[in-house]
């Protein structure tokens, strides 16, 4: 028997000259979901979740063989298309696929390393006149079973836009933890460690003088603590620029 060679998921081989096999493939995929193809490309696993506008509809897929997981991104066509789209892709590769778990956050669809390169389809898709769209983002083991890899095409300038909004309304989704800073004091060692229940811990700050509402230690708002249907809230009564001057 000859000696195993290690497989290197982030840097698979190139085989030339078989680029139309996957545009065959991709082709075959249109055709049965009903779209057209829009790009094939190769990109890091976390460009394409980055590239995932929120919320998302992610179907993390199980391909048999190679026995590989891949994503799938569905777009503005409901749910029951993704049963739909899974069955075409089955049919396409002529291999077993089944549908292993779904998210609604990319962060959460972390199925390999981040700088693991895929292979990225991306297809419009109108359904009952619904326009939506399809991506699939398939790891090297599948695509040497298909036979191939693409030639990356370098992106236009309308892909260019569009990858930076999807950025753009990424960042815009994203949480961010907002917090009230009441009042700040000083107080010895000794003190803290010989505290016991009711004491009282003094400040400089009247009762009445605003609060501030920080994000990552910055100063965003001042406002008035109070509350809402029961749950304690903040009314915003002055605002902060990036400088941190009020306005």
């Amino acid at each position: 028997m000859g000696e195993a060679i290690p497989y290197d998921f982030r840097n698979p081989p190139q085989r030339r000259g078989r680029a139309h096999d996957v545009e065959a493939l991709a082709s075959a995929y249109a055709v049965a979901v009903g779209g057209t193809v829009q790009t094939i490309e190769q990109s890091r696993y976390d460009e394409f979740l980055a590239s995932v506008c929120a919320p998302a509809c992610l179907a993390v897929l199980r391909i048999e063989p190679p026995g590989a997981q891949a994503l799938m991104d569905v777009r503005l066509l409901g749910n029951g298309m993704i049963e739909r789209a899974v069955a075409c892709l089955a049919d396409t590769l002529d291999a077993e696929v089944r549908e292993e778990e779904r998210f609604c956050e990319a962060g959460d669809a972390r199925i390999m390393p981040g700088d693991e390169m895929v292979t990225v389809l991306r297809f419009e898709v109108n359904v009952n006149r619904e326009l939506g769209s399809i991506s699939l983002a398939l790891p090297a083991p599948v695509m040497e079973m298909i036979g191939g890899v693409p030639v990356s095409t370098p992106p236009t300038a309308i892909d260019r836009e569009r990858d930076a909004q999807n950025l753009t309304a990424n960042i815009m989704e994203a949480a961010v933890e907002l917090r009230a800073l009441l009042a700040q004091t000083k107080l010895r060692l000794d003190e803290v460690l010989s505290m016991q229940i009711g004491d009282v811990i003094t400040t400089d700050v009247n009762a009445n003088d605003p609060v501030v509402v920080q994000a990552h230690g910055r100063n965003l708002f001042d406002g008035h603590p109070g509350h809402l249907r029961g749950v304690r809230s903040i009314e915003v009564t002055k605002t902060h620029n990036a400088g941190g001057a009020e306005s």
